[in-house]
């Protein structure tokens, strides 16, 4: 399918969602299946309400109860994505500093593999970014999953802009 279309699918559907949860759901769903990567590997971010200097995950839902990530957090790519307002694709993730602690939280029953590569975008809203979505490969070792492309940070960029209109206020 045509990504115009994915995208214009995508946002009839979340606008047809009767819960912010539905439509939370509906949206992981939906952009895990054009990454093939699991519900595990993608995460939402938006700033607090309360304090725009800090992220709160949206998703997944259990690490919105393990904290928030201050923007000043020089390790945390969700925040330099955020900060600095673009895209990034990095697939020597796991060989370069940063922060671990959330990928510390056991998801589910099956052991925690780190983050190998991953795609982070921000969310914007009047061309500022208010917050981030990101696509993360893990395994065992960088060998064990493929690398990013310019094309999927293109494809999750406008996917982004999407969970923009329906995830910001």
């Amino acid at each position: 399918m045509k990504l115009d279309i994915f995208c214009n699918k995508l946002d009839a559907h979340l606008t047809n969602c009767t819960s912010d949860e539905e439509r939370l759901r509906t949206a992981m769903r939906a952009t895990i299946k054009v990454f093939h990567v699991s519900l595990e590997e993608i995460a939402l971010l938006t700033l607090h309400d309360n304090n725009e200097n800090m992220l709160c995950f949206r998703w997944p839902e259990k690490l919105g109860k393990a904290g928030s990530i201050p923007l000043s957090a020089h390790n945390a790519l969700a925040a330099r994505t955020v900060r600095d307002n673009r895209p990034f694709t990095n697939n020597s993730f796991s060989s370069e500093p940063h922060a671990t602690i959330f990928e510390q939280v056991k998801l589910d029953a099956v052991p925690q593999l780190p983050i190998q590569k991953i795609l982070s975008v921000p969310l914007q809203k009047e061309n500022r970014a208010k917050g981030v979505v990101q696509i993360s490969r893990k395994g065992k070792d960088e060998q064990s999953v493929p690398d990013f492309t310019v094309n999927e940070q293109k494809i999750l960029t406008e996917i982004a802009k999407v969970l923009s209109r329906h995830f910001l206020p």
